[in-house]
């Protein structure tokens, strides 16, 4: 008898410019990592309705599930990135890990991705839940 295990889980909402998006590439804002689907999505509604830019321009979101590793409370989230850079500086071939509540646990992980994958940066990032890490709109000059 196998029994359902209910992972844990977080929702990484990006909004992108869709006029600077090209194959490869696309220019995201990471707005915020998310307890449910459903915060994530009326935060971007909410963005693509009312924020500078994002209500100016044609802009979509991306809504990503990411599974959180370790036991506790998930105030906050830690995951990996890694990628390379184009000649115009912008940022391609992005890996990701899975989110991790403690940040060695993450930094662990991204020495053992830094050895799977050849990427010129990378970087651990911690978010809180629930809280909107850009939170101004944006221009275009």
């Amino acid at each position: 008898m196998s029994e359902d295990v209910k992972k844990n889980v977080v929702y990484k909402l990006e909004l992108c410019d869709n006029e600077y998006c090209y194959e490869g590439h696309d220019e995201k804002f990471m707005i915020g990592m998310f307890s449910t689907f459903d915060k994530a999505k009326k935060t971007a509604e909410y963005y693509l309705n009312h924020v500078q830019g994002f209500c100016e321009y044609d802009c979509r979101y991306d809504i990503t599930e990411k599974e959180v590793i370790g036991t506790g409370s998930i105030d906050s989230v830690s995951w990996v990135s890694g990628w390379n850079e184009n000649e115009w500086f912008d940022e391609i071939e992005i890996v990701e890990s899975d989110c991790y509540l403690d940040i060695e646990e993450a930094q662990q992980q991204m020495t053992k991705l830094q050895q799977q994958f050849i990427r010129t940066e990378w970087c651990v990032s911690r978010y809180a839940v629930d809280t909107c890490h850009w939170t101004e709109g944006f221009v275009r000059v």
